[in-house]
């Protein structure tokens, strides 16, 4: 007595060997008039683009500008969440990118950098030339080089009137020896001024140095401004270009409250209403794009590769209408993983639907045509 489960293998098997015969018998009848017509059947059409369209920020919903049925193009808005917080964000990022950008603009504290810099060279060459005159003048011993001759000049004088004096007593008068005394005095303070204005000289020569040398310094710290306007220049342009993106960013936010169609499709269900809370990723509603669709359905594994020889597909609905509806095969997909149980692979077919007569749920059969060459 067979057992039941070797009853339903040996089934399996027989309606398997059927239904390649009969495929046969029908494709070499087929061949004998040029081309062969394969006929899949029990195909189901499915919706290729779907989407529960979400939330993008948490918050209320002020408005649903849609209603069950509606059709819509891709990007139009759907829905608005309540913004105003997010505006006065984006107006607050828009007027800190207009500062920041205002500021990039501002080139005054390059320009007196610039100035101070041509001032402190100017100045660091003048205090050069001070430096050159001042040790000239440090070096310059004329002036007590004539001092002292006068100093000595007089000196002599006077010694040869004493001199004369005491060899002849009215040779020379004593109002000519003090004449004598006084001049000889004068030209010995005369020669202390010259050696101090000396040494005031090669003191103001090294003070002049000691400037010039600062000048110097001041020159450089002049440059150093220079390189840090640069670089506060370079600040200025980044930070211009974060609050440009952050500007950006806040309005992008802005943009999320508003719910727009991801798709052209049709509205099939409201989920949420106006007025209740959303967080951001809850679904509002769903959307089926009904302009092209598929039909799915499965087929023995035998005929894997006709149906991946890019052979002509035709589809027609079956049993929903009186009319003839067509269709023709855009696009052809067959899985790669074959069924073990009963050696079938899953396969769908494309097809455009401009006028939306043919819906998700309804029942196809496909032919598909090869040519007699093949």
């Amino acid at each position: 007595m067979v057992s039941h489960k070797g009853l339903i293998n040996r089934m399996i098997r027989f309606t398997h060997s059927c239904f390649v015969l009969i495929s046969i018998m029908s494709l070499t009848k087929s061949v004998c008039a040029d081309d062969a017509v394969i006929v899949i059947e029990d195909l189901i059409v499915r919706a290729i683009d779907q989407a529960d369209v979400p939330a993008m920020q948490t918050g209320a919903i002020l408005d649903i500008r849609v209603h069950e049925g509606a059709s819509v193009a891709a990007g139009t808005i759907l829905a608005q969440l309540d913004d105003r917080h997010a505006r006065l964000e984006q107006q607050i990022a828009s007027v800190n990118s207009a500062i920041a950008e205002r500021k990039q603009m501002d080139a005054t504290e390059s320009s007196l950098a610039k100035k101070k810099l041509a001032r402190q060279e100017h100045h660091a060459k003048q205090g050069e030339i001070d430096v050159q005159i001042a040790s000239i003048q440090a070096n310059n011993q004329l002036q007590v080089l004539a001092s002292e001759k006068s100093e000595a000049a007089a000196e002599n004088e006077l010694n040869r009137a004493v001199d004369a004096r005491k060899r002849y007593v009215d040779s020379v008068s004593q109002s000519e020896i003090d004449a004598l005394r006084l001049a000889f005095e004068r030209s010995k303070l005369e020669t202390q001024q010259a050696v101090f204005q000396s040494k005031v000289d090669e003191l103001s020569a090294q003070a002049e140095t000691i400037s010039a040398s600062a000048q110097k310094i001041a020159v450089e710290e002049a440059r150093i401004g220079i390189e840090r306007a640069k670089h506060d220049k370079e600040v200025q342009s980044l930070e211009a270009e974060l609050a440009a993106f952050q500007s950006d960013l806040a309005r992008l936010t802005v943009d999320q409250y508003q719910v727009v169609a991801p798709f052209d499709a049709t509205v099939v269900e409201l989920l949420r209403q106006k007025g209740e809370w959303v967080r951001a990723g809850e679904p509002l509603m769903r959307l089926i794009r009904l302009s092209e669709l598929r039909a799915e359905g499965y087929v023995d594994a035998d005929f894997r590769d006709a149906l991946l020889s890019n052979a002509k597909t035709r589809l027609r609905l079956v049993g929903e209408s009186e009319r003839e509806i067509q269709r023709d095969g855009l696009k052809v997909f067959v899985s790669p993983e074959i069924d073990p149980v009963n050696h079938q692979v899953r396969f769908w077919v494309e097809f455009a639907n401009p006028k939306h007569d043919v819906l998700p749920g309804m029942r196809m059969e496909m032919q598909m045509i090869l040519a007699g060459d093949q």
